[in-house]
């Protein structure tokens, strides 16, 4: 990279899964910082073979975080999470919906006696209604509708947080 003028390099983690499987963002820039010189951004997914070097990796353009997350996800149920397919299939079915605005799908993954709680200081209100949890997420989403939801299912405590930002 040195060659094109890449000389300063900054990651960034995104997502993990497991103990093999892990999501950053890559930016390689010149160490100047002067207009044409050589930048580039990626989101890449490594995975550790069995002897604990790189043994897969992909590269996705800056803006498919969706899909690298998708990928993550995919290759963590494949192995590692396989014990753990139902609460990722879940979390995988939960971001999509919302990316998607697909708010039927969101409220199929949601129990009708479900209590929510959102203890944030800007915060949506608290209901014991999976439809009106899914009227406060879509209302989030159309007050910005550039915002995204990532997760990070914890398989050691058997839940999954969701983020929309």
């Amino acid at each position: 990279m040195r060659a094109v003028g890449g000389r300063n390099v900054a990651t960034t983690a995104i997502a993990t899964r497991g103990d093999r499987l892990a999501l950053y963002r890559f930016h390689v820039m010149s160490a100047e910082r002067r207009p044409g010189d050589f930048e580039t951004e990626a989101i890449v997914l490594n995975e550790l073979g069995a002897t604990g070097r790189l043994g897969h990796g992909v590269v996705f353009a800056p803006d498919e975080l969706v899909a690298a997350v998708a990928e993550l996800d995919r290759r963590y149920l494949a192995d590692e999470g396989a014990a753990f397919e139902g609460i990722v299939a879940n979390t995988v079915r939960f971001v999509r919906g919302y990316a998607d605005s697909d708010w039927l799908a969101l409220r199929d993954l949601i129990a009708d006696d479900v209590a929510f709680v959102d203890h944030r200081p800007a915060s949506m209100p608290s209901t014991r209604s999976a439809d009106e949890v899914v009227r406060n997420i879509r209302a989030l989403k159309e007050l910005s509708p550039t915002s995204r939801c990532t997760s990070q299912p914890s398989t050691a405590l058997r839940r999954t947080r969701y983020s929309i930002n």
